[in-house]
């Protein structure tokens, strides 16, 4: 990589980490909040940022975040959004929590990988899905382990395969952060969904950005204003 590049790459990463401290929250792209693409692009990325003229800058400068500070997870409108380690606590409480918004209607599919995260196990969709026939069945398959990123019940990372492809590796959240080393503090549940709210309200300046996050309404807001 020419050294000119390599330079641009480090002025970007640190300004994505000073962002990402600040805030608390920064997603990968949006049009709204603060976001690793517009920090890098100079402005709101529209449609997928891959097609971005420095679309490959940015994949660079993703590569770079800091996994010791920074978690990702899928929290702000289903989308890729990092958590500064500082928010980690709140996040976990809320993770954890099991509440209704979590379980309600969650597919049996889920459920049970669910129950093998929770045992402990490291699960990873490529393997889960080598073992289902039918494209209806892999596509079902699919849908649940999304749906237990997009609920937060997991940690879920990404990995390139010996075949190439991606696949998705699910942890406990008990595990990740035994693996992590991370001793978070305990909080309510209900504290956490306020300092998550009020870090992303804060980052938008808009009070409805709470109505982005996974939860109901009514708890994102809980303690705003």
């Amino acid at each position: 990589m020419p050294k000119s590049k390599a330079a641009e790459i480090s002025r970007h990463a640190r300004r994505v980490a000073t962002a990402l401290q600040r805030h608390g929250l920064l997603l990968l792209t949006d049009r709204a909040a603060p976001s690793v693409a517009s920090l890098v692009a100079g402005g709101p990325v529209s449609g997928s940022w891959w097609a971005h003229d420095k679309g490959d800058l940015i994949y660079h400068v993703t590569l770079g975040i800091d996994e010791a500070d920074a978690l990702c997870c899928k929290l702000v409108d289903g989308k890729v959004t990092y958590v500064h380690r500082r928010l980690w606590s709140e996040l976990l409480a809320v993770a954890t929590s099991r509440e209704a918004w979590q379980l309600d209607g969650l597919p049996t599919r889920a459920r049970r990988v669910l129950d093998r995260v929770d045992a402990g196990e490291s699960v990873r969709s490529d393997e889960i899905l080598a073992k289902v026939e039918g494209k209806a069945g892999r596509a079902a398959i699919k849908k649940a382990l999304g749906e237990l990123e997009r609920r937060v019940l997991c940690h879920v990372d990404q990995i390139h395969t010996d075949a190439g492809s991606h696949a998705r590796v699910l942890l406990g959240w008990k595990r990740f952060t035994r693996a992590v080393g991370y001793r978070r503090r305990r909080l309510a549940a209900s504290t956490g969904r306020r300092r998550i709210a009020e870090a992303l309200v804060a980052a938008c300046g808009a009070d409805e950005a709470a109505s982005r996050l996974p939860w109901p309404t009514g708890q994102a807001g809980e303690g705003l204003g």
